[in-house]
């Protein structure tokens, strides 16, 4: 995956439309590079890191 991409593409694909929406809208171009993400961004990036947490299969084998 690209820097500029939220996580693997597996883990991407699991989130539901609405909070890929919401990284997107929160993403500003070149943040990976600058390593200056907006409050906003990190504050999404923290509620999607929780849903994948709270509903990908966490047991032995999974992605997490």
């Amino acid at each position: 995956m690209p820097p500029a991409a939220w996580g693997c593409k597996q883990h991407w694909y699991k989130l539901p439309q609405y909070l890929r929406n919401k990284i997107w809208r929160a993403y500003r171009p070149g943040q990976e590079n600058t390593k200056t993400p907006s409050r906003t961004y990190v504050e999404v990036a923290r509620e999607v890191q929780d849903w994948i947490a709270a509903n990908v299969n966490t047991g032995q084998g999974s992605l997490l």
